[in-house]
This record gives structure tokens, sequence and C-alpha cells, in this order.
């Protein structure tokens, strides 16, 4: 069973990710997560990427008080790479990327959302300077492109 494709796990700073090709489709996901940014990811760059069968494509985690309220993803640039959620065996609401609360300064740009149900992109309370331009989407009836919702 596998929680994510890419976990960056604590302290991915001044990083670059490219030429991703993640597939979480199929009975083995646990959590259907392409990329999990945990804390604390500062300045990184994620680029030209295709994900399949993912239930969401990033997921940034939330601004855990026990943490110093410090959220995960501060400056994160996410841009050029297709996120599909077509495969995914998994149940509830379907994000290409998923900002909870805290995340701060993302810029998401030239990324192509794919069949999610809820949202191409969820930004749940984010601060800072954040940027969603250039993106297509092409999702399932209901979905909508940007929710502030909690997911």
């Amino acid at each position: 069973m596998s929680w994510s494709g890419i976990e960056t796990v604590n302290n991915a700073w001044n990083t670059s990710y490219s030429d991703l090709d993640i597939d979480m489709s199929g009975p083995h996901q646990s959590h259907g997560v392409g990329v999990y940014m945990e804390h604390f990811n500062r300045n990184v760059v994620f680029e030209n990427f295709a994900f399949t069968g993912v239930k969401v494509g990033f997921n940034g985690e939330w601004a855990d008080p026990s943490w110093g309220s410090s959220a995960a993803a501060h400056n994160v640039t996410i841009r050029n790479g297709t996120i599909d959620s077509s495969g995914s065996t998994l149940a509830g609401n379907q994000a290409g990327i998923y900002l909870d609360e805290g995340s701060e300064s993302t810029t998401i740009t030239g990324v192509t959302f794919k069949n999610q149900n809820w949202a191409g992109i969820g930004a749940y309370k984010p601060t800072g300077t954040n940027t969603f331009t250039t993106n297509t989407y092409q999702l399932t009836a209901g979905a909508v492109e940007v929710s502030s919702s909690h997911m």
C-alpha cells in the first residue's frame, strides 16, 4: 500500500523536482496522494509532471499549532504538468491540488486538471500572495476550478 508517490517530509528547502511521472491508480493505493508536502517546504519548485489515478495530486499539510502554526508549503511553485484523477479507486472528494490552512504564497501555473470531482485547486485559508493562473480545467460535472472550502 502506498500513501503517496513522493513525501517531502521535513525541511525540503530550495529544491526543484522535475520530470515526475506518478501513477497512483489501482487497488493498492492507500491515500492516493501524488506529492505530500509535509512540514516544512520552503522555496520548492515542482515542474514538468504527469500524475494519474490520484485522489489528490499535491497535498499541503495544515498549519498545526503544535508546530508553531507553520504550514507545510511556503513559497512553493507548481507548474507545467497534468494531474488526472481518473483511475483513483478511493471514495470521496478529489482535488488536483489541496492547500490546507496556512499554506503560504503558492504559485500554480500551467497545470491541467482532469477528472477531479470536487475541485481543481482547493485553497483553504491560505496566507501570503497566492497565484493560480493559466491553468486548464477538465473537471467532472459539479466540480469547481478553485474552492476555498475545507476538503
